[in-house]
């Protein structure tokens, strides 16, 4: 779906879930090749909700090191839901803001 989307003439590329996309998200970065800004790369259901403080440093890191360092906003992917630990939604940020 690269092609259509980029076809679209679209600025920004929601959600990319590392969970959900075939491929990896670097493979994600590369289809794009910097036409497009991308969202996401961490996963709220599988790594906020039930990740520990090591697993989401290990995801932040992963999206950023693929689908970064232009170009990319680290974002849970869709949103966060009301039952999302605080302590998971304080690492995304703390590392997110640290890289």
């Amino acid at each position: 779906m690269a092609d259509q989307l980029l076809a679209a003439d679209i600025d920004l590329l929601l959600y990319v879930d590392p969970t959900k996309e075939a491929g990896t998200l670097g493979e994600v970065k590369s289809k794009f090749g910097g036409r497009l800004a991308v969202a996401g790369g961490v996963s709220n259901v599988v790594t906020l909700h039930g990740g520990s403080h090591h697993e989401i440093r290990q995801a932040v890191e992963v999206a950023i090191e693929q689908l970064g360092p232009t170009g990319f906003i680290p974002a849970p992917v869709r949103s966060l839901d009301p039952d999302t630990p605080w302590a998971s939604v304080e690492a995304l940020i703390e590392l997110e803001f640290r890289n």
